[in-house]
């Protein structure tokens, strides 16, 4: 199985970011005239000769999609999975959960555009979280990748028609401090790959130690 380890903000968490989200959207061009004709390519995709206006949304992802990604350790057998879950598990027990929020959320370049909320807080608690978990692999021999932390979550992609496609930059950022959360829990997910894209299914989830707010 593709495995990685994982935060999921809380729901409430990424409402509050979506919403802003929306507005930074809303504030992008609303209208663009496209010039010309479109030409015999344009006709056969169903193209219009006129112009007509062309706006921008918000793709909003699947809750499944919807995590810090802290360690992607790539294809682990069942028996490594479940042994490695089993030494997560009581490092977990020990690692107070990190207070962390929304700082700003970001629209970038990109084909789709990402929409991304990035964490502001505790985040060096993430880190040491990265460093223990890619340990714990070495430990049982699964060899991956490392990787720095992208302390962020996906909000989805921009939804670009046509006529914006090959325009200038989309890039925004919205600055905007959201609630304070803390994960209850270290996850673990599989990819499965399905008609409709990767689809991301919980396998364990791993308690941490709670600390008050």
């Amino acid at each position: 199985m593709q495995l990685a380890a994982v935060i999921v903000p809380p729901p409430d968490v990424v409402e509050d970011a979506l919403v802003v989200a929306r507005g930074l959207v809303a504030a992008a061009p609303e209208v663009v005239p496209r010039q010309g004709r479109p030409g015999l390519l344009g006709r056969l995709l169903g193209r219009p000769d006129e112009e007509e206006p062309a706006s921008i949304g918000l793709h909003e992802p699947e809750p499944s999609k919807v995590f810090v990604r802290l360690v992607k350790l790539g294809h682990v057998s069942e028996g490594d999975a479940a042994s490695l879950i089993g030494t997560l598990r009581g490092l977990a027990e020990e690692w107070v959960a990190p207070v962390l929020h929304v700082s700003s959320v970001s629209i970038q370049d990109g084909g789709p555009p990402p929409v991304r909320a990035h964490l502001g807080g505790d985040v060096e608690a993430l880190r040491s979280m990265v460093r223990q978990v890619d340990g714990a692999a070495a430990q049982h021999g699964i060899t991956h990748k490392r990787r720095a932390l992208r302390d962020e979550f996906s909000l989805g992609a921009l939804d670009v028609p046509w006529a914006l496609a090959t325009g200038g930059s989309f890039a925004a950022t919205r600055e905007q401090r959201g609630r304070d959360w803390q994960p209850a829990h270290l996850t673990l997910v599989k990819a499965d790959q399905t008609r409709r894209g990767t689809l991301y299914v919980e396998v364990a989830r791993l308690p941490l130690a709670a600390r008050a707010l």
